[in-house]
């Protein structure tokens, strides 16, 4: 409402409204693979899904087919990049005149996107790691099934043993799961690793 008000006699409007809807309908995607990533709609992608008769299982379940990067940076790319980093450089570019062409939109989009993959990261990271008085909040990706970067590293690198840990600990609103699955990403180094990908993001994005 607020753009019709203030840019609808403005050249740029539709480009605006076209950029908001498309980082909007990403957003979305992302969010709703995020929620949703280890529930039973996407246990098997060639089984058949009656829409009207999900199975939500009592207990949260992990699916060890989605625990990876490429899953993961999916769900950040369209969760995160997109409405954080992108949308907010388009528009004011937008707004200052300057033409979008193809191929700035391009290296737009390539920057956004390796943005929003190291600020979600870091996120992830501080969810386990942070000190709660310092961001505020305290973490509850392990309790609440999230598919993080923390999780996807640790079950890369673990044994077949930890990897049943994991799944057996993981997204269980229990103190003693977490304590499980805090301990495995302490005994895989965790900090360390993410301090290693931290130094070569940041040398990409500059």
């Amino acid at each position: 409402r607020l753009i019709e008000i203030y840019l609808r006699n403005e050249s740029c409007y539709v480009d605006v409204i076209a950029t908001f809807r498309d980082a909007t309908l990403k957003t979305i995607i992302g969010q709703h693979l995020d929620t949703n990533i280890f529930s039973d709609k996407y246990s098997d992608a060639h089984r058949e899904i009656d829409v009207n008769n999900i199975n939500v299982p009592e207990q949260p379940v992990i699916n060890i087919n989605m625990i990876n990067f490429g899953v993961y940076k999916n769900i950040v790319i369209h969760k995160t990049a997109y409405y954080s980093f992108f949308l907010p450089i388009v528009c004011g570019m937008l707004l200052a005149g300057i033409a979008v062409d193809n191929l700035i939109y391009k290296k737009i989009e390539d920057i956004s996107m390796l943005m929003g993959e190291y600020f979600q990261i870091h996120d992830d990271y501080l969810d386990i790691f942070g000190d709660s008085t310092k961001t505020g909040k305290v973490g509850s990706d392990i309790q609440n099934n999230k598919l993080t970067w923390p999780l996807i590293k640790t079950f890369e690198l673990c044994s077949e043993p930890d990897k049943i840990k994991i799944v057996k600990n993981y997204g269980k609103n229990n103190l003693a799961c977490v304590k499980v699955i805090d301990s495995l990403y302490e005994q895989y180094k965790i900090r360390k690793h993410y301090e290693s990908y931290e130094k070569a993001q940041k040398a990409k994005i500059l």
